[in-house]
């Protein structure tokens, strides 16, 4: 059973790491501000995600415009993807 729990611990740490490195090579045309919002969004940097709410206290910004910085990135990064050849 420990054996088990440490094979798990080590698939889920590679996990994150794969998706910390895919999130930063999405985001690297990103401004500076935008890529700490979408890190902090997603708990790249630390173990756990903040909310909208929190991010939002940090930055001196509503939680609206936090969603809507993300929601930007997001629809950047969709247009980005499309426009790469097959």
């Amino acid at each position: 059973m420990e054996k088990l729990l440490k094979q798990a611990d080590k698939q889920a740490k590679n996990e994150s790491l794969f998706f910390s490195d895919s999130l930063r090579q999405i985001v690297s045309d990103f401004s500076g501000r935008s890529q700490e919002i979408i890190f902090s969004r997603y708990g790249v940097f630390n173990s756990s995600a903040l909310t909208l709410e929190e991010i939002g206290k940090k930055y001196h910004i509503t939680r609206e415009r936090v969603r809507q910085v993300i929601h930007k990135c997001s629809e950047k990064s969709e247009r980005r993807r499309m426009r790469r050849p097959f």
